[in-house]
């Protein structure tokens, strides 16, 4: 009888090679088996993944953790994104950038001459995103403490236990944590603002479940001026009704074009046809990088 840590070692294996079609995830899901091996819950373990990173952590401390793991097998979901956009001396804005593996990957990426910026407002959270930045002696990774938002104040953020990546903003339409959760009030910035003084953006990730479109309404400006290329999670994932589409018009305004990211590659968004997370690029800045996303293919599951 395999063991429990051997069963994910196995499932990693299983997501790397079986091919990426309806029920693939199911299977590694059974291959793994929903338990957290002892080995992993019983201390720290050490993974190595993508461009020279690692992270000493334990998963039994949150689910975003297993993220880690699994990246010893396959890349996250939007690593094309983040390796077509960025070079050297760029700079990234991860919003909601939760335990930090996007954050991380992008460091890399844009070295010493660019900067990351990690949005994280729950402290728990960004203490374990502090703690990964500074087992990979990031310089270039900036924690910022606030929630991004339509405009400056406070919000208040409903955790989920043992899974940060589902915390949300109470106001972005989802229900409380359930039963165990609980609720911090964290300062809100608008990234217009935060370009005021800081760098603009060469890219934009936002996930934070559901308050997108807060996010997008608090970057007018940037969109009109420095046009960064914007990849989001679809606001319909988490409920929110109709939020993609409208979020479609409101970069259209600014002269975007959104794209699907599915199989196939970059489809032109259509609101009858699902995807997990959306790219909006400028129809004149953006040539280039929609050029080297042609063929590109991005995973079905889209989650990491």
């Amino acid at each position: 009888m395999s063991s429990p840590l051997t069963r994910w070692h196995l499932a990693g294996l299983t997501r790397r090679w079986l091919p990426d079609v309806r029920g693939s995830d199911r299977a590694v899901s059974l291959v793994a088996s929903r338990r957290v091996p002892p080995a992993l819950a019983t201390g720290p373990v050490e993974v190595q993944f993508g461009p020279g990173l690692h992270a000493h952590v334990r998963v039994d401390q949150d689910g975003s953790f297993a993220n880690f793991f699994f990246a010893q097998y396959r890349d996250p979901a939007l690593v094309p994104i983040l390796e077509a956009a960025l070079t050297s001396g760029s700079v990234f804005y991860d919003v909601g950038a939760n335990v930090g593996i996007y954050s991380l990957w992008a460091a890399r990426l844009v070295g010493d001459e660019g900067q990351v910026f990690a949005f994280e407002p729950v402290p728990s959270t960004g203490a374990w995103l502090a703690d990964v930045v500074a087992q990979n002696r990031l310089a270039n990774v900036e924690l910022v403490a606030a929630a991004a938002s339509s405009e400056p104040g406070e919000v208040t953020i409903e955790l989920v236990p043992h899974a940060s990546g589902l915390s949300h903003v109470r106001s972005a339409g989802r229900p409380s944590g359930g039963p165990g959760g609980d609720a911090v009030t964290a300062p809100a910035i608008t990234l217009d603002d935060f370009t005021q003084v800081h760098p603009p953006p060469t890219l934009v990730k936002i996930d934070v479940e559901g308050h997108e479109p807060e996010v997008v309404a608090g970057m007018a400006k940037l969109l009109g001026t420095a046009r960064p290329a914007v990849v989001f999670e679809a606001p319909d994932f988490v409920g929110v009704a109709n939020g993609s589409a409208a979020l479609v018009a409101t970069f259209a305004v600014h002269g975007y074009r959104v794209w699907s990211l599915t199989r196939s590659g970059l489809v032109p968004f259509a609101p009858d046809h699902f995807s997990h997370n959306l790219l909006a690029l400028h129809e004149v800045d953006h040539d280039d990088l929609r050029e080297r996303l042609a063929g590109r293919r991005f995973h079905r599951n889209q989650n990491c």
